[in-house]
């Protein structure tokens, strides 16, 4: 029976604290790593990470100076960083590491695995957490849920997959145990599509998607272009599924932000890349228009250009 003791976490984002923290109060900061350069290190020990106004005790730690393979190594970067933070841990992956990829879009997983070339990838996406980073500080309203899962052509799989659960149940980490997690990463790439990008470009928050309007209107529009695309791919996204999220997006704290939005405010680059641009490439492969998400690319792009 596989086991995971500690967990090894590149990227402190949102999430990456959310769940470094839960891990912390469980078990304290021997089971939980963060992986960093010198220079973060520095910062993060100066001003130490917060959850929800209390101080993380998180271990730090160069991934040079790692010993031994990780147990448990989470991704947690922007899709941004990712080849760099690849580079990174690859020496820190062996045949028992189970990794696990937080990131937005549809393509983390299969390039981690492509680039490590070892150990065994668990598929995740998180949804419904109200979670905003300032810093190194997150306050979080609701921890959400994390869908776990492993493609049905892996079934070997699976005793990692049961690890992973175990130490969430441990951890207090809500998570749901999906039989088909790959149409479960669509689906929440659908939602993701629609509702950072438009908050984004409105300027808003998760208000501005849950009344009706245009904003609201162009978020569900975004979304069925996803759906369209799902059925030329042969990909099990429906309308229902739309709708569903529409209720999930209802539910959120009004005054939250989605990460696309936090990424505009703090003028950083933003992910649009693995939203609209990734659609608008799988789009166009097999003639479909997706006119909304071209619109909402380029709009994010040239807000992205204001800043230079």
């Amino acid at each position: 029976m596989r086991t995971i003791k500690k967990a090894a976490f590149i990227g402190m984002g949102a999430l990456g604290i959310l769940y470094g923290a839960m891990i912390y109060r469980k078990f304290g900061s021997e089971a939980i790593t963060f992986l960093a350069d010198a220079g973060r290190i520095k910062r993060y020990r100066t001003d130490p990470p917060k959850f929800n106004g209390d101080i993380c005790g998180f271990t730090f730690c160069e991934p040079s100076k790692f010993e031994g393979y990780a147990d448990f190594l989470v991704f947690g970067v922007k899709a941004t960083a990712l080849k760099e933070a690849i580079d990174a841990v690859k020496l820190l992956v062996g045949p028992e590491t189970i990794i696990l990829s937080l990131l937005n879009g549809i393509s983390s997983e299969e390039i981690i695995e492509r680039e490590i070339g070892c150990g065994t990838m668990v598929h995740c996406v998180a949804q419904g957490m109200a979670a905003r980073r300032t810093g190194t500080s997150v306050v979080c309203k609701n921890q959400g849920v994390i869908c776990l899962g492993v493609p049905q052509s892996h079934p070997e799989r699976a005793p990692a997959l049961k690890a992973v659960e175990d130490f969430f149940d441990a951890c207090g980490i809500h998570y749901v145990h999906e039989d088909d997690i790959e149409r479960r990463i669509w689906c929440k790439w659908m939602f993701n599509i629609g509702v950072n990008q438009v908050v984004a470009v409105v300027e808003g928050n998760f208000a501005s998607i849950q009344q009706p309007g245009p904003a609201r209107e162009r978020y569900i529009a975004a979304m069925n272009e996803v759906v369209e695309l799902a059925q030329r791919l042969g990909v099990d996204v429906t309308r229902k599924d739309l709708e569903e999220y529409v209720r999930l997006g209802d539910t959120l704290d009004p005054e939250g932000m989605p990460s696309l939005r936090q990424d505009t405010l703090a003028q950083r680059c933003t992910e649009v890349d693995l939203f609209s641009g990734t659609l608008i490439e799988k789009a166009h492969a097999v003639g479909l228009h997706v006119p909304v998400n071209e619109a909402l690319y380029r709009e994010i792009k040239a807000i992205e250009a204001s800043w230079k």
